[in-house]
């Protein structure tokens, strides 16, 4: 796959159904990189402000992380959006 997007809970903190919380995981990452092509995007929407724990997470994963300022609220948000690119 090129990119996957994701949309699954509220924040990596706050899912819906417990058994999500192992997507959060260093484990369960690794297992959704590996059906990314290489150079293939993933992405993320939270509810919430970007959470450095997931962040660190997701950059202990992906060897790439995106990050990019909203044109809209001036670079400040209520809701994050994580993305990350496997290595091409």
């Amino acid at each position: 796959m090129d990119i996957i997007l994701l949309d699954i809970d509220h924040t990596p903190n706050r899912v819906l159904h417990r058994t999500n919380s192992w997507f959060y995981t260093p484990d369960g990452l690794n297992e959704l990189a590996g059906h990314l092509n290489p150079g293939g995007v993933f992405a993320l929407w939270s509810d919430d402000p970007p959470e450095k724990a997931f962040t660190d997470l997701l950059e202990s994963v992906f060897p790439d992380t995106v990050k990019f300022q909203n044109p809209f609220t001036g670079g400040t948000a209520e809701n994050a959006v994580y993305t990350a690119r496997t290595d091409k």
